[in-house]
């Protein structure tokens, strides 16, 4: 599937065609469009939803929702329904009720999404989530490590080496992100909760220590940066406190973020010394390289197709178009 999107071959077997009918891509950022336009370079027929005419780049454009339900495949984008009532349009005006637009699903509308806390509708019979997936979620990670690494260095305005670097957590983004911390020379300190994400932080041997969390007294009054991937509370207000004047705290992970109430009053109210700079990162990839991660979304969905198709294969049962017809496999 990625060596069509890379070379640009639009080339996909005709049973990709059938199994997406018509797609059409329902707000989000730059990587929806990158995504929406991988696809259509494959002869995908495919239109976006949410998006102003300009950050369309002249992919078609739905305009009323109740045209959507015209669209046999539809991909939300991360954390679709961001305030748990509307459709998260970030390059549109328009504000639209994620219910209303879901009334104009069929039972056989083919629904991918990229996970929220907004439930997806219970009529629709095919509803993934892209998100879930290690073909999406690891390629991502590297790309969240890199877009880490340009934000400190654009932020510090000085070089990582020899730089002491905290990270909070062992999952996929903390390894690509402790990786490239010290191929850059940084001296990386990794804390993390289970003893088996500690032993392979070590075995990795990407980072001068390894410690556990929660955080021990002053366990960051040595770090000039703070890397979190943890999405829970536990950091603390006294840790905060413990930090040097002037040091960066970057949030990577989603909400709740790492801060507990305590910890972000103390950095509302401190003012005893330079502020502590706290910056929300979530979503670098979209900010930072947005013509990937929309590739690797696109990837993603068409193993989704590659999986859907050889069920079939094997199956008496033939690809369906929303209204429920027969469509065959394609030669």
């Amino acid at each position: 599937m990625r060596s069509w999107l890379e070379t640009g071959d639009a080339n996909a077997p005709p049973a990709f065609h059938s199994f997406f009918q018509n797609i059409v891509f329902l707000g989000g950022d730059r990587r929806q469009i990158y995504a929406a336009k991988a696809l259509a370079s494959l002869g995908i027929p495919v239109s976006v939803f949410g998006f102003s005419k300009e950050a369309a780049d002249a992919l078609p454009r739905v305009e009323r929702p109740k045209d959507l339900c015209d669209f046999g495949t539809w991909v939300l984008p991360l954390g679709f329904c961001r305030d748990q009532n509307s459709l998260y349009t970030p390059l549109c005006e328009g504000i639209y009720a994620i219910d209303a637009l879901f009334s104009n699903l069929f039972e056989k509308t083919r629904l991918f999404h990229g996970g929220a806390k907004k439930a997806t509708p219970s009529g629709v019979a095919y509803v993934k989530n892209y998100a879930e997936r290690e073909e999406f979620l690891i390629p991502n990670a590297v790309l969240t490590a890199e877009g880490a690494v340009a934000q400190i260095l654009t932020l510090t305005g000085a070089s990582l080496t020899g730089k002491s670097v905290a990270i909070l957590g062992y999952g996929r983004i903390a390894k690509a992100l402790a990786k490239q911390l010290t191929a850059l020379g940084a001296e990386v300190t990794v804390f993390a909760r289970r003893s088996s994400a500690r032993a392979e932080a070590e075995a990795d041997g990407n980072c001068r220590a390894v410690l556990p969390l929660p955080l021990q007294a002053n366990a960051l009054s040595g770090c000039s940066v703070v890397c979190n991937t943890v999405p829970a509370p536990i950091l603390d207000s006294e840790a905060l406190a413990s930090l040097p004047s002037g040091a960066l705290f970057l949030e990577l992970a989603s909400l709740p973020g790492a801060l507990t109430d305590d910890a972000m009053r103390f950095w509302q109210e401190d003012t005893e010394k330079p502020k502590i700079r706290l910056v929300c990162a979530r979503g670098i990839p979209g900010q930072y390289a947005p013509k990937e991660a929309g590739e690797i979304l696109a990837s993603v969905l068409c193993l989704y197709a590659k999986e859907a198709i050889s069920d079939a294969e094997n199956s008496p049962q033939k690809l369906t178009d929303p209204r429920g017809i027969q469509t065959g496999m394609g030669g």
